[in-house]
């Protein structure tokens, strides 16, 4: 049996999102494949590292709301061919956008 230790639902999803680290130019680009008000599972092309820290931003389905916030690479799992897998962590993401997450999570969730 399989214990789950997130502490936030989580749902599957295919959402673009725009990374990028500080000071650099130009912007990364990968795909949200799960999301939760406290992080997101991301496949990207990039090469990144755990405890990198990304200024990220994406626009939940169906709404017109555009999350921004800084998350950090918690782990990474073994590439895909040419795709990287990186779990990241939201850091001190607004009340605001974490309800909107939330929201999202609940209204999409299986």
């Amino acid at each position: 049996m399989i214990t789950e230790k997130r502490k936030a639902p989580r749902i599957n999803s295919h959402i673009v999102v725009e990374m990028n680290l500080p000071g650099q130019f130009p912007k990364h680009c990968g795909y949200i494949e799960n999301l939760s008000e406290r992080g997101m599972g991301v496949i990207s092309l990039d090469p990144f590292q755990p405890g990198d820290q990304l200024s990220i931003s994406f626009i939940l389905p169906g709404t017109i709301d555009r999350i921004m916030t800084v998350a950090s690479i918690v782990r990474t799992q073994p590439s895909m061919g040419m795709l990287n897998y990186y779990a990241f962590t939201f850091e001190n993401i607004s009340q605001d956008d974490c309800h909107k997450i939330t929201n999202f999570v609940r209204e999409n969730a299986a």
